[in-house]
């Protein structure tokens, strides 16, 4: 690592949130659900068209930029270098996924 690990304040976190709908918008995919936690990012993202590479390195991308505008911090490094990837291919694994993404870390008593 070439720098501390990165905690994002609730300011912070509510700014990737945002920037991740505002992303998704733009890039016309529908964003199922998003959760920012203090170390990490959970986004569910249909993007039928586009690669789910792109999807995440635009995500990290535009809010790695809106960080860097909302903050007086000098980060270089936001986000590790990947992040996890998951196919889903029906509505039972979709709502499963929704729901892990916006309730299963608060009830598994992780990080706020």
């Amino acid at each position: 690592m070439t720098e501390d690990a990165c905690r994002l304040t609730i300011e912070q976190r509510k700014t990737v949130e945002l920037q991740v709908l505002e992303t998704c918008e733009h890039r016309r995919w529908q964003l199922h659900a998003v959760n920012c936690r203090s170390n990490h990012v959970h986004a569910v993202v249909s993007a039928n068209e586009t690669k789910p590479e792109k999807v995440r390195a635009d995500i990290k991308a535009w809010c790695t930029r809106r960080l860097k505008q909302n903050s007086n911090l000098n980060r270089q490094k936001w986000w590790a270098e990947r992040g996890s990837i998951r196919w889903i291919w029906n509505k039972n694994s979709l709502a499963t996924v929704v729901t892990y993404t916006l309730d299963a870390q608060d009830i598994k008593g992780l990080d706020n």
